[in-house]
């Protein structure tokens, strides 16, 4: 069955949205800088903050379809429920297929494609570009079908790719990598005001925890692709812990990684990758077509 879902406008509440590949949501604060400064910054330097107020929750949407009845769910009914739905049909495939799906298919436009980490377009070969495991092959994402699993995977540049490693996601306070800012500083897609909202960057969150913090237009993407891996690999139906992802402090990058579900949603490309995957392996990542479910589940 087909979970396929109509989307729904939510243009009167996008008052801080970027540009049509993803936004944010709330107000820009009065005098903040504009995104894409080129090579903006050097190594320790701050890189967080960002020129939007906290955006509020999700406007309640029609549930139909195979969706039908999550409104009146919450919390561990939700979770089985929304397991159900990725899990009964699910098509596994092998990795080498998988790499081929996410270059060829699901990835690939006008025969390119977008590094998700530096925003740059890339040949879709393996010499161009590698495959990210959104949530890391050395934390349970090792075997098929797991390893295999295109909701979580993405076309990255090596050295991205390399930077990233196994490092859960944060909010980067005191930047150690890159030296310079890399990445393509005419972005549209970076939160407004959030002067190096085209760049990823590793370095110390507020807690002094080594963290990868991606661009802004990737934002959301890779928290939805987290929450997706939580929820369809748990055991019995039940979430995979946060504190798998990140043991240093899971909670905290729960908050993190739903502030970011909220500030960029779902981008019609990224609706639209859905579809595709949900041709090639039976299921679709609710999250994307939901993604305020996001917020009535816990993850630890």
């Amino acid at each position: 069955m087909s979970l396929r879902f109509v989307p729904v406008i939510l243009a009167a509440l996008v008052a801080c949205r970027a540009a049509p590949g993803g936004g944010y949501w709330g107000t820009v604060e009065e005098g903040g800088a504009g995104a894409g400064a080129a090579g903006a910054g050097a190594a320790g330097a701050s890189t967080g903050g960002g020129g939007c107020h906290e955006p509020g929750p999700f406007p309640d949407m029609p549930n139909s379809g195979a969706y039908a009845g999550v409104d009146a769910l919450d919390g561990d009914a939700l979770v089985t429920k929304l397991c159900e739905l990725v899990t009964q049909g699910y098509s596994s495939m092998s990795y080498t297929a998988a790499r081929q799906v996410v270059l060829l298919e699901t990835d690939n436009h006008g025969g390119q494609v977008l590094g998700v980490y530096d925003g740059f377009w890339h040949a879709p070969t393996h010499s161009e570009v590698n495959i990210e495991h959104t949530w890391p092959q050395s934390k349970g994402a090792d075997v098929v079908p797991a390893r295999s699993d295109l909701h979580h995977l993405f076309p990255v540049e090596a050295d991205f790719n390399s930077a990233r490693s196994n490092l859960p996601f944060g909010e980067v306070t005191l930047r150690d990598w890159p030296g310079t800012l890399l990445g393509d500083p005419a972005c549209t897609d970076a939160m407004p005001g959030h002067v190096n909202g085209c760049f990823s960057v590793k370095g110390k969150d507020a807690a002094n925890v080594e963290v990868f913090e991606p661009r802004d237009g990737q934002k959301g993407d890779a928290a939805r692709a987290v929450f997706y891996f939580s929820l369809r690999y748990g055991q019995g139906c039940q979430v995979k812990p946060l504190a798998i992802f990140d043991p240093a402090h899971p909670a905290e990058t729960e908050a993190v990684l739903k502030k970011w579900n909220r500030h960029d949603p779902p981008s019609d490309h990224e609706r639209q990758r859905n579809d595709v995957i949900e041709v090639a392996e039976g299921v679709r990542n609710p999250f994307v077509d939901h993604p305020e479910l996001v917020d009535r589940i816990s993850f630890q």
